[in-house]
C-alpha cells in the first residue's frame, strides 16, 4: 500500500519508465502485440489479438514464431479464414504452441464464427 508521496512518486516514475520501454518500436517488434497491429480491419485485429493473447505464455521468441505460424495458416486474413471454416480440415493433434493444438484453435474459431453469426449485421460485413 502506498502511504506517502515519496512512494507514489517512486511508483509513478517506475511505471512511466516501463511504459516508455514497452511502447517502443524495438519492444513491439519482438512481442506478440505486433501481430494485431499488422491489420487494419477491426475483425482481423480482434481475431489476431484473441489468438496471439491465447498462446502468449512461455518464451517470447517462440510465441512470436507460433503467432506467425497461425497467421500464415490463415493466409494473413483471420476474418476470412474464420468465416470460410477451412480450419475444420486441420488435424486435431497438430501442435500450434506448447499445449495449444489445432483442436483448441478450432474451438476458438468456432466461437468467433458463432459470435459473427449472432452479430453479423452490426459487427461483421455481410458476405
Amino acid at each position: 500500500m502506498i502511504t506517502d508521496a515519496t512512494q507514489f512518486n517512486s511508483l509513478k516514475d517506475y511505471l512511466d519508465r516501463e511504459a516508455e520501454r514497452i511502447n517502443s518500436t524495438d519492444f513491439i517488434a519482438a512481442d506478440p502485440v505486433q501481430f494485431p497491429r499488422r491489420f487494419e480491419r477491426l475483425q482481423d485485429i480482434e481475431i489476431a489479438s484473441l489468438l496471439s493473447a491465447t498462446i502468449a505464455w512461455g518464451n517470447r521468441k517462440m510465441i512470436c514464431n507460433n503467432c506467425e505460424k497461425m497467421l500464415v495458416m490463415m493466409d494473413n486474413s483471420p476474418l476470412d479464414y474464420t468465416l470460410d471454416g477451412a480450419f475444420e480440415q486441420l488435424p486435431d493433434e497438430m501442435n500450434i504452441h506448447r499445449t495449444f493444438f489445432a483442436r483448441d484453435f478450432k474451438y476458438y474459431l468456432r466461437g468467433a464464427q458463432s459470435t459473427a453469426a449472432m452479430a453479423r449485421s452490426t459487427i461483421l460485413p455481410r458476405r
